[in-house]
């Protein structure tokens, strides 16, 4: 191909390019409809002399449209299929950055073990550094890195790893004035301590994120969290009396309210999660934590998360509502007899 056939080729992808680039920022500001016509690559994109930065952001949408559309499952196939063209042909940092997202995905549905793995076998950095460098790696790709690794260690319930590396990790995104990702790491960072139980610190996340969201209208990085987002900014709104706080907070809440809404009623619980669903009724914490091995406050972030999947107000009405769904009656039939036997 002569010069000016290559440069009649890279403009003819430029307005593909742009596309992409632009159904990313509304995906980040939760405007992007959800028609399908961006759960996948644009075909053009896959004919091979287009730069990084267009691929990873058409992953990043065809993901997180495939996740907020069609599940766990249904984001895990998108990134399979990716990741298949990306090995085909020889893109590695394109496969480092699927991996990351597909380590992301399955930390946040629960499935640690597969996390883990994924995270073994694509090699990546195991140190903080490794994952925060942005001298052998783009902005983008250093997110999604640094993303999946809080995520694994918040999903391990190492939780005080998980602060150590999200700070870092935030102050990275603060000097670099990467505002996207520094919204990441505070919806992250107030999951993180909603998970270990401390309301306060993951309030305490979140004051910051209504006024940047003002001045970006960027609401994804709460949108992922949203069961979580949801519970804490209304207890944001009851706990600080500031008047233009509580009038960002009330700005933030229909988007998320709407997410909420928008899911299937029947919720998809993790295997964790089920796990407790079957005790809730007849064990205390202290005997589920010691019959899976987890913390005290990883069972109470557990039970909280069921309330909040459910609509449940109590143990038993998270029980009687999963049967309601259909869900779990097999494992759940003979908890009937010890009906009210253990207080929340």
């Amino acid at each position: 191909m002569d010069a000016e056939s290559r440069r009649g080729d890279r403009l003819s992808r430029r307005p593909a390019i742009g596309a992409v680039l632009i159904r990313g920022i509304q995906l980040e500001r939760n405007r992007l409809g959800h028609s399908g016509e961006a759960m996948r690559i644009p075909k053009i994109l896959e004919e091979g002399g287009t730069n990084y930065c267009a691929h990873v952001a058409a992953a990043g949408v065809v993901a997180e449209l495939a996740l907020l559309e069609t599940g766990v499952d249904g984001a895990l196939a998108s990134i399979r299929t990716m990741l298949r063209f990306a090995r085909r042909n020889a893109l590695p940092m394109l496969v480092r950055h699927l991996a990351a997202l597909r380590v992301s995905t399955l930390a946040t549905a629960g499935r640690i073990d597969e996390a883990e793995r994924t995270w073994q076998t694509d090699e990546l950095p195991e140190d903080l550094e490794g994952c925060l460098d942005l001298r052998g790696q783009s902005w983008r790709e250093m997110e999604a890195m640094s993303s999946a690794r809080l995520r694994l260690l918040v999903a391990l319930e190492e939780f005080d790893a998980a602060r150590d590396f999200a700070h870092a990790f935030a102050r990275v995104a603060m000097e670099r004035g990467l505002r996207r990702t520094w919204m990441r790491t505070l919806a992250m960072s107030m999951a993180l301590e909603y998970r270990a139980g401390d309301s306060a610190a993951a309030r305490a996340h979140l004051v910051e994120f209504p006024r940047l969201f003002a001045e970006t209208d960027c609401v994804m990085p709460l949108v992922r969290e949203r069961e979580i987002s949801l519970a804490v900014l209304n207890s944001v709104a009851e706990a600080d009396p500031d008047p233009a706080l509580a009038t960002a907070v009330e700005a933030l809440l229909p988007a998320l309210t709407d997410a909420v809404a928008g899911k299937s009623s029947v919720p998809t619980l993790t295997t964790r999660e089920a796990d407790i669903l079957r005790r809730i009724e007849t064990q205390r914490d202290k005997k589920i934590a010691s019959d899976l091995g987890l913390s005290l406050d990883g069972v109470r972030y557990h039970v909280r998360k069921l309330f909040l999947e459910l609509g449940a107000r109590s143990r038993l009405d998270a029980v009687h509502r999963a049967r309601a769904m259909g869900i779990g009656l097999s494992d759940l039939q003979d908890f009937h007899r010890c009906l009210g036997s253990v207080s929340p």
